[in-house]
């Protein structure tokens, strides 16, 4: 079963992913300082009725196998426990524990 933090993840990189083109061209277009005020302004109220959710920063890394939303490597996708286990296992070649 799917939790409903990673449905709610899952829907925020959706809305990310087809609001970011749009989303780049309102903010070039309202940071383009050759246009008139006024036309700027309705790209800045265009840019600002668009959904929270279609916002990058709204997205939070998970851990695939715990669902953990804290202390997750982002080369494995995985939290630290996760990890620590699956290395334990053997499960990644040439990763060690580091000591100095």
């Amino acid at each position: 079963m799917i939790k409903y933090l990673t449905l709610k993840d899952i829907y925020r990189r959706k809305q990310f992913e087809f609001f970011e083109i749009e989303k780049l061209r309102l903010k070039s277009m309202f940071y383009n300082r050759e246009l008139p005020e006024q036309f700027r302004f309705l790209f800045m109220l265009k840019l600002s009725a668009m959904p929270r959710n279609s916002s990058k920063v709204r997205i939070k890394n998970r851990c695939l196998v715990t669902n953990r939303g804290q202390s997750i490597y982002r080369f494995f996708k995985l939290s630290r426990i996760s990890l620590k286990e699956y290395v334990s296992l053997n499960y990644f070649s040439g990763v060690t524990r580091s000591s100095w």
